[in-house]
């Protein structure tokens, strides 16, 4: 048994936290101890490790590897009493999460390096709650179980929020926010879980929640988004959109529902702006029918215009049945997107602000057919 990392203290510090992650490393026989934890969540190859540097740098973003190596190269040498570096690790799932690792070296009596040991702490385990709403954060959201029992997830945002900032300042803006968690959570209560995503948009589950109960939840929203007033009193008359899934019958995991629900609220905005919409495969169709219009039209505009078109026509005076002048109607063809009418081209330029660019083309056609 190794002295320096058998023990009960590390044993109880390595399982007091599912976010936070122990090690320690014997400098004399490059043995080392990584809490249990650690070598599942990381998919390590044991508790005890030979090279587990070498094991470890691998799982390193490569991007980050430099920086890691450079700071444990500072605490080596000296030069540096204890190792704080931020940095992404690969977990078993494939992905890579944002670590704080924080170690020390110890010396024996003749100043030979005995024992290096530290902590990681997963940092999206950090911002638990957020700290201007006081409303669980996403990354509690991401904790979420939707896998054992049905119900309901509703993503609402401010319509216009903006102008309130623009018009009023950013501590106004703050101090609505604010008044309006509290209010979410008033409406939501115990039962219902209310996130904050970032800037004004808001997610709330509802275990076993039905459609029906989703729409009138939505709607008291509203109303308590209208009346609400600012610091000095004064009624702000907020506007809510908001889209709607419902759960397993959609899916089972957060990324799935989630991209539900931005889908939802995108529609929301763009076509009925003031109101919830549930998520439905027309609605999934649909968004990713604008996903290919929109790359086509970029496509387009890069390719010197191609596809665009303007096609005349003529202004007749009745009297003397003289064409006076002639108006552009612009037009776009594309072979893959035959479903696609203008109105779609138009809302989708206006949308993407290429409008702006696609203008300066139609005038410069224009004038030169003159």
């Amino acid at each position: 048994m190794n002295s320096i990392l058998d023990n009960d203290l590390f044993q109880a510090f390595s399982t007091a936290s599912h976010h936070v992650y122990i090690y320690a490393c014997d400098m004399k026989t490059d043995l080392s101890r990584w809490s249990e934890n650690a070598v599942d969540y990381f998919d390590m190859p044991g508790e005890y490790m030979t090279d587990a540097g070498s094991i470890w740098l691998q799982r390193i973003h490569p991007d980050d590897r430099d920086r890691y190596s450079r700071d444990l190269e500072q605490v080596f040498s000296g030069r540096q009493s204890h190792h704080k570096c931020e940095y992404r690790a690969l977990n078993r799932y494939g992905e890579y999460v944002w670590l704080e690792c924080r170690g020390a070296l110890i010396m024996d009596e003749e100043q030979k390096p005995k024992l290096f040991a530290g902590l990681m702490t997963r940092l999206d385990a950090k911002n638990k709650y957020g700290p201007l709403t006081n409303l669980k954060t996403i990354y509690e959201f991401n904790n979420c179980d939707f896998t054992r029992n049905p119900g309901s997830l509703l993503l609402i945002d401010l319509d216009h929020f903006r102008e309130v900032i623009n018009k009023f300042g950013y501590s106004f803006g703050d101090n609505v926010l604010y008044r309006f968690s509290r209010q979410l959570e008033l409406l939501c209560g115990p039962d219902r879980g209310v996130y904050r995503l970032e800037g004004d948009e808001f997610i709330i589950q509802s275990p076993g929640g039905s459609r029906r109960d989703t729409e009138a939840l939505f709607e008291a929203i509203s109303r308590a988004a209208h009346d609400l007033c600012g610091p000095d009193g004064q009624a702000v008359r907020l506007r809510v959109s908001g889209g709607a899934v419902l759960y397993p019958e959609y899916g089972n995991k957060q990324d799935v529902l989630l991209g539900c629900l931005e889908h939802s609220l995108e529609h929301a905005k763009h076509i009925s702006r003031g109101n919830l919409v549930f998520f439905s495969l027309e609605i999934a169709e649909e968004h990713n029918r604008t996903i290919q219009l929109k790359h086509a039209l970029t496509r387009s505009i890069q390719n010197q215009f191609q596809g665009f078109k303007l096609y005349y026509q003529p202004l007749v005076d009745a009297s003397c049945h003289r064409a006076v002048g002639c108006e552009a109607l612009l037009r776009w063809f594309d072979p893959t997107i035959r479903w696609a009418n203008i109105t779609d081209v138009i809302r989708q330029l206006e949308y993407s602000g290429d409008i702006h660019v696609v203008g300066r083309f139609i005038v410069d056609q224009v004038f030169q057919k003159a």
